[in-house]
């Protein structure tokens, strides 16, 4: 059964890569989302949103 990923927004910043590298060093499947990342969320374009969020099972 696949886990579904944890999104963690602002994952480019410092204290959001810890998050994501921790997570992920627990074995967690992470999707990592920024401005300016593969997977891009932005809080002011919400054309974003959806495909940051489609198929997370939580939220960092």
């Amino acid at each position: 059964m696949d886990t579904p990923p944890i999104l963690v927004l602002g994952a480019t910043g410092s204290s959001g890569r810890r998050v994501a590298a921790h997570l992920r060093a627990l074995g967690a499947p992470v999707r990592s989302a920024s401005r300016h990342s593969a997977t891009r969320f932005d809080w002011n374009d919400r054309s974003t949103w959806e495909p940051a969020l489609r198929g997370v099972g939580r939220m960092s």
